[in-house]
């Protein structure tokens, strides 16, 4: 008889165990059926994904951060994003998930949170009188605090009541002082040179940037200015920026749906099936998988709709949607978590965008990122702003007394530049920590 009994009661125990495995009730403090990674943090909050093996779903997991507990989640899908916030700077956490009946138990991961930025910087404003009604900035390349350009189209005044009888197109900082500069571009079909409007510039040191006109592409290779006109008959629109990982990994986006690869030797159109306007591009590189992420903003400026475009490597587009409707430009680190310029300042986390509550009621026309806690936005009647991990700085109009609205913007983590057009004058502010 006792021998019946125990072996009843194994049965009973295999069974039981077998049903705990396949279930988020597993008494086993093992990381088979939950796992949790993290993705980023900033000053104040983290990024996880959390996986799931065989658990019937949806269930609720309990987060625990430094053992304590967080609001429960429903998790719906075998791997979810997880957001955290409310963390404090400079801080290590240890962070875990279990099911909410505390018997499924995910691994332990240790976060550190990012330390603040300064927002002090050494200003400098520099001053060229222009003739208003035409002198536009458009992009900034900043190669170190000593090579810096900017590209526009800048009408200089010689003397009262005239004009220079060409366009500067470009304006160079060497480390002391500021320089106008002629970036010739050939009309494809000829074999003269012109000085058209620049656009959009990116450069990858100082012998290798890539400037356009709207239509081609100029090469500078330190000692020259070569045309690339092989990349016209592709276009649809106006080439408004230009981003690249290295020169045989180059892409521009412009009006009508334009978005062109450059491998090195060929370019490639990229289908987007769009009408709307690429504003901006830039790559990331996903923290997690060591892979590049590419994303570009596009708007329709007559339904003041916007999309976000993310480029895959086999030249795929995912479309994320971000229902705030016109933007000017946005800012992400890490492809999750979106900063977008608009009539406003919003920020998309996960989820629908939410209005940062800034101290303008201007539009926000421009924003750069060196990481979560170096973010600065420009914008129209003076705004310029810096976050340095967890609060907003305006800085004060008497940078710039006579400017009334940013245009362009640029930053690393040692040197911010910042510049407009108004009153008869173009002005350039160079900030350095």
């Amino acid at each position: 008889m006792k021998k019946l009994q125990l072996f009843l009661i194994l049965i009973i125990s295999l069974l039981s165990l077998t049903f705990l495995t396949f279930s988020c009730d597993t008494t086993e403090p093992t990381n088979k059926n939950l796992q949790i990674m993290l993705e980023d943090a900033s000053c104040t909050e983290a990024w996880l994904t959390l996986s799931t093996n065989n658990i019937p779903l949806p269930t609720n997991i309990n987060l625990l951060v430094n053992e304590k507990n967080m609001n429960g989640i429903k998790i719906n899908t075998t791997d979810t994003v997880i957001y955290v916030d409310s963390l404090q700077p400079n801080q290590t956490y240890k962070i875990y998930a279990m099911c909410e009946n505390q018997l499924g138990i995910s691994n332990s991961i240790q976060v550190t949170t990012m330390d603040t930025t300064d927002h002090d910087f050494d200003w400098q404003s520099y001053t060229f009188d222009v003739l208003t009604s035409s002198s536009t900035l458009y992009d900034i390349a900043i190669i170190d605090e000593n090579n810096i350009w900017i590209v526009g189209e800048i009408y200089i005044t010689n003397s009262p009541g005239t004009t220079d009888q060409h366009i500067y197109n470009a304006v160079h900082w060497d480390g002391t002082k500021w320089e106008l500069k002629r970036v010739p571009s050939i009309i494809c079909g000829n074999d003269y040179p012109v000085y058209s409007t620049i656009f959009a510039i990116y450069a990858f040191n100082e012998n290798d940037i890539f400037f356009s006109d709207g239509g081609e592409i100029i090469h500078f290779d330190g000692k020259q200015y070569l045309q690339d006109c092989a990349i016209n008959s592709l276009l649809t629109g106006r080439i408004n920026r230009i981003w690249g990982s290295k020169s045989n990994d180059l892409y521009v986006v412009g009006n009508s749906g334009s978005i062109i690869h450059y491998n090195g030797i060929t370019w490639k159109k990229i289908e987007t099936h769009t009408e709307y306007n690429f504003t901006n591009i830039y790559g990331i590189v996903n923290s997690t998988t060591g892979k590049m992420e590419i994303y570009s903003s596009a708007v329709d400026f007559f339904t003041n709709d916007a999309k976000i475009y993310k480029i895959k490597s086999n030249y795929e587009i995912e479309i994320i949607n971000i229902t705030i409707g016109f933007i000017y430009s946005f800012w992400t680190q890490n492809g999750i978590d979106f900063y977008l310029c608009g009539d406003k300042l919003y920020r998309k986390n996960a989820v629908d965008p939410t209005e940062i509550k800034l101290n303008t009621s201007s539009p926000v026309i421009g924003i750069v990122g060196n990481n979560y806690n170096d973010i600065y936005v420009i914008g129209a009647d003076q705004f310029f702003s810096h976050f340095n991990g967890t609060n907003w700085y305006l800085y004060p109009k008497t940078l710039l007394p006579t400017l009334t609205e940013y245009t362009i913007v640029a930053a690393t983590s040692q040197v911010i530049v910042v510049g407009g057009t108004s009153n008869s004058k173009v002005e350039i502010i160079i900030g350095n920590k």
